[in-house]
C-alpha cells in the first residue's frame, strides 16, 4: 500500500471511529487515539508532527482524551512532550474501528 493509499486508510478509519463513538470524539482526537493504538506515534511531539499538527493542540486534544481513552505514562517538563498508551476502553473503540 502507497502512502496516499495509507493515508486514505488512517482517514476512513477515523471516521468510522468518530462515528462508533458513543462519546463526541473530534477527528483529531480520533486521529491521536488511533495513531496510539496503532503504534504509528506514542508520543505527543511524534503524533504532533505525523499529522501535521501544532504540538499545543495535540497537548489539548489529549487533555480531553484522558483518562477515558489515552493515559499518560509519562511528561517531559521541559518539553511537555506527553507518552501515551490507551487505555481498555481507547483499545476497544480503536480497535472496532481500525481495519487499516
Amino acid at each position: 500500500m502507497d502512502e496516499e493509499q495509507s493515508a486514505a486508510a488512517f482517514m476512513a478509519a477515523v471516521e468510522r471511529l468518530q462515528d462508533g463513538s458513543s462519546q463526541a470524539l473530534t477527528a483529531t482526537g480520533a486521529a491521536i487515539l488511533l495513531a496510539v493504538h496503532l503504534d504509528i506515534a506514542t508520543d505527543s511531539r511524534s503524533i504532533a508532527n505525523r499529522l501535521g499538527l501544532a504540538h499545543a493542540f495535540v497537548l489539548r486534544e489529549i487533555a480531553a482524551l484522558s483518562p477515558r481513552y489515552v493515559r499518560v505514562t509519562k511528561r517531559d517538563a521541559r518539553t511537555q512532550r506527553s507518552f501515551l498508551e490507551t487505555t481498555a476502553q481507547g483499545r476497544t473503540l480503536a480497535a472496532s474501528s481500525s481495519r487499516i
